[in-house]
């Protein structure tokens, strides 16, 4: 997975899923109803919990501080795992080899000019905790309760549901459902708002050390208004072309007035 804004710039990411090898994962669903993005309203959410039989240390993870790992500790409880996973093992069907998930730098793959729907962000959050400002500020990727260092996997992991769409389709089908997503190109360009996308806080963390591994980091943005956002503003980048400003950030705008030449750049 690409690490910093230069190594999005300089190579593609592929993408290429596979199914989950059920005899070596167990794995649940549950629909829950829970508050998101400091939203009023709550939002009816599918969790998927997954639980590996190959190995019990995969996808455990407590962190070895505080008042829950102290309390485990004080009642005899083992903890099966004191360090971070950033980019998690899975097994796949029909493949005895363990791999490892890496998650999109992008908010998703189906999602590669969110601005374009007049909607915010672009980018993946490389940490856990409140998802409540994203992506204004440095929001993580989850809930408040959540840990910063269980860091999202942006798609590393899809799962197709059916509510009252495609019905007739089966679901082994290769043109349909999430991990299908695509636009008829090999090449896809993805684009985000300026800004931090995780960047951990957490004294046990900044206080030990402790950095991400993996994702983007806070390269976004620029000069005198690195987090446009923070401030109530949009876009972060200087178009590279004259004409129209009248869209900016949206669309494919320039950077001065109709009037002008596109030639005559900014």
């Amino acid at each position: 997975m690409q690490k910093t804004f230069d190594e999005l710039k300089s190579r593609a990411q592929t993408i290429n899923y596979k199914r989950i090898d059920d005899e070596k994962i167990d794995y649940e669903f549950y629909i829950i109803e829970r508050g998101y993005h400091n939203y009023p309203e709550s939002y009816i959410i599918v969790a998927f919990v997954m639980d590996s039989k190959v190995n019990p240390k995969d996808y455990s993870y407590i962190r070895p501080d505080g008042r829950y790992y102290n309390g485990l500790v004080q009642r005899g409880v083992r903890v099966l795992n004191t360090v971070p996973k950033f980019d998690p093992p899975v097994y796949i069907e029909d493949d005895e080899k363990e791999h490892t998930v890496y998650g999109l730098a992008a908010f998703g793959h189906n999602h590669p000019v969110r601005m374009a729907h007049g909607l915010t962000g672009g980018g993946c959050p490389t940490k856990g905790g409140s998802c409540s400002t994203y992506p204004w500020g440095n929001s993580g990727g989850g809930f408040p309760t959540d840990y910063e260092e269980i860091t999202p996997i942006c798609d590393g992991i899809v799962v197709d549901i059916k509510y009252w769409a495609d019905l007739d389709i089966p679901w082994n089908t290769d043109t349909a459902m999430l991990g299908n997503a695509g636009y008829g190109t090999e090449k896809v360009e993805y684009m985000a708002h300026a800004n931090k996308y995780g960047e951990f806080e957490d004294p046990y963390l900044v206080n030990n050390g402790i950095k991400i591994s993996s994702g983007i980091n806070a390269e976004y943005g620029g000069h005198n208004h690195p987090v446009r956002m923070a401030h109530g503003l949009t876009g972060g980048g200087c178009p590279t072309k004259g004409g129209s400003c009248s869209t900016y950030p949206w669309g494919n705008s320039g950077g001065g007035f109709p009037s002008d030449y596109e030639e005559i750049t900014p």
